[in-house]
């Protein structure tokens, strides 16, 4: 018996491999997308509900948790939620930050660096 591959047996194999790995990629970021929009909708209701930072971040992350399946919670746990929750945060705050520039920069003309108003004499 003779257990030598051909080229194109190997490539062929090899392009398989790549198609179904390609496929795990996209689904996990169009996964990971639906899951980020997500959180970003619980953390916008948590802002209007609770006072405390500590409780919004911990509705968020048991909420989501309620949502995983069974199966997946012992891969999909708390503290990777809490790290996908902080995640969205930051960017929401750095967006929220950015749009805030945006508004004071309209409001406030910048004055130009290097104007002196004392006259030298």
């Amino acid at each position: 018996m003779n257990n030598v591959f051909s080229i194109s047996e190997i490539l062929n194999f090899v392009f398989a491999v790549a198609i179904v790995i390609g496929g795990f990629v996209i689904s996990y970021f169009k996964t990971n997308a639906k899951f980020k929009d997500k959180i970003a909708a619980l953390v916008n209701y948590a802002e209007s509900q609770f006072d405390k930072g500590a409780d919004k971040r911990q509705y968020v992350i048991d909420t989501i948790f309620n949502i995983v399946p069974v199966a997946l919670k012992p891969i999909i746990n708390k503290t990777i939620i809490g790290m996908m929750v902080q995640s969205t945060f930051d960017s929401i705050e750095e967006y929220a930050k950015k749009q805030l520039d945006k508004v004071v920069d309209k409001v406030v003309p910048e004055t130009p660096a290097n104007t002196n108003t004392d006259k030298a004499q």
